[in-house]
């Protein structure tokens, strides 16, 4: 018994065409955002395909750095745990559950405020 598929280009609406960016991080290896065969691709078969590098990890700019991972870290200071397995039940449950709402709204609001 042989199966037989018809494969069918996709169909494309030259009225609907917009800018499709791709985030990409920023690893050596990867491609530069202006190089000429990268672009080309980007923007052969009518497509507009844009290619954008990530931000840096700026801690600046990263939400847990901020304050979050303080914030639980803080609280894990003041359990002050004698041993290994004491400080690793400690960080987790305790101290994530102990953090209140608002903490993690004035985080928030923070980082609203560097941007």
């Amino acid at each position: 018994m042989a199966i037989f598929f018809y494969q069918e280009p996709a169909q494309r609406n030259s009225y609907k065409k917009k800018t499709i960016y791709v985030q990409k991080d920023n690893a050596k290896p990867h491609f530069s955002d202006n190089d000429a065969d990268i672009v080309a691709l980007g923007s052969s078969d009518d497509w507009n395909i844009k290619f954008k590098a990530q931000l840096a990890n700026s801690p600046d700019l990263n939400v847990l750095d901020l304050g979050f991972f303080n914030s639980i870290q803080s609280l894990q200071h003041e359990a002050s745990p004698h041993t290994i397995d004491e400080f690793i039940n400690c960080v987790p449950e305790d101290a994530f559950h102990q953090l209140e709402a608002n903490t993690l709204d004035n985080v928030f609001t923070t980082f609203q405020a560097c941007i």
